[in-house]
């Protein structure tokens, strides 16, 4: 069953990552897969656009740090876009991911917490 659906597009040399669902235990290693075999080395780094999300486990945080610490080590930054109020908004409040990555209300936003150059 597939509960989320990931599409992934660059955007000035930024991947952004599309995902649109539910992630949980499920599916959230096969997400964080295929996000992170998006990225190339030269890529300053990756837009989680999570606007079409509607549910996150705790799956879904463990994806989204191990993809943050993994881009840091490499150089590269995570920034997360995402709509608040919402569900997915407060899961990543509660577990201090708004903390450790830049979380933004839109990709453009998101997009613009990138470093480049």
């Amino acid at each position: 069953m597939n509960l989320a659906d990931l599409s992934v597009e660059e955007r000035d040399g930024v991947v952004v990552a599309h995902v649109r669902g539910e992630i949980d235990l499920s599916n959230a290693a096969a997400i964080g897969a295929g996000v992170q075999h998006a990225v190339t080395n030269d890529s300053p780094g990756v837009v989680l656009d999570l606007t079409g999300t509607t549910y996150l486990d705790s799956a879904a945080i463990h994806a989204i740090y191990q993809l943050a610490d993994r881009l840091r080590r490499r150089n590269q930054v995570l920034a997360i876009a995402l709509v608040e109020p919402g569900a997915a908004a407060s899961t990543l409040r509660l577990t201090g991911v708004y903390e450790t990555v830049p979380v933004r209300t839109d990709v453009a936003s998101a997009l613009a917490a990138v470093p480049r150059g």
